[in-house]
């Protein structure tokens, strides 16, 4: 019992440090953009970058239990698994983020984007289509080798 207990308190702990980092990163846009025109375009991005990135749950639901199941019978084959998902992953992201950069003109001026500026906000969500994925994949995977605390701090991270 007391090791449910160390591990409920250890999640709990990183959970709240992860809200709050949450909510701070919600009052840095706030102040940055306020209520404006921009933020509406960067909630208009985001929620573009979500739509584009459907397939990272499917995927990752259909690679962690076999990488699982593998690893415990050959841990080569299991890293092999992996590593294959992950490329596959990363291919449809470069697919997704080719998909927003393409977008015409007009679409994203209609949410306020311009993406003609040289430092555009639609530039800043590059890293996201990656790490996105590879975030929610090794987070699935640590679960499922029981390793709430590394996944948890992960999230953090």
């Amino acid at each position: 019992m007391n090791s449910f207990g160390n591990n409920f308190g250890l999640l709990f702990i990183l959970s709240a440090a992860g809200y709050v980092l949450s909510f701070g990163n919600q009052l840095v846009a706030s102040y940055h953009f306020g209520t404006s025109p921009s933020l509406d375009a960067y909630w208009a991005l985001f929620a573009a970058a979500n739509l584009l990135s459907f397939y990272v749950q499917p995927l990752r639901e259909a690679l962690v239990p076999p990488v699982f199941s593998a690893a415990s019978k050959d841990l080569g084959h299991a890293s092999a698994l992996f590593s294959a998902g992950l490329v596959l992953q990363l291919i449809l992201a470069s697919l997704s983020l080719s998909m927003l950069l393409v977008a015409p003109a007009d679409m994203l001026n209609w949410v306020g984007v311009d993406k003609a500026e040289p430092l555009s906000l639609l530039w800043g969500f590059i890293p996201y289509f990656f790490l996105f994925a590879l975030a929610e994949t090794c987070n699935g995977l640590l679960l499922s080798f029981n390793r709430a605390i590394y996944q948890a701090t992960a999230r953090v991270l």
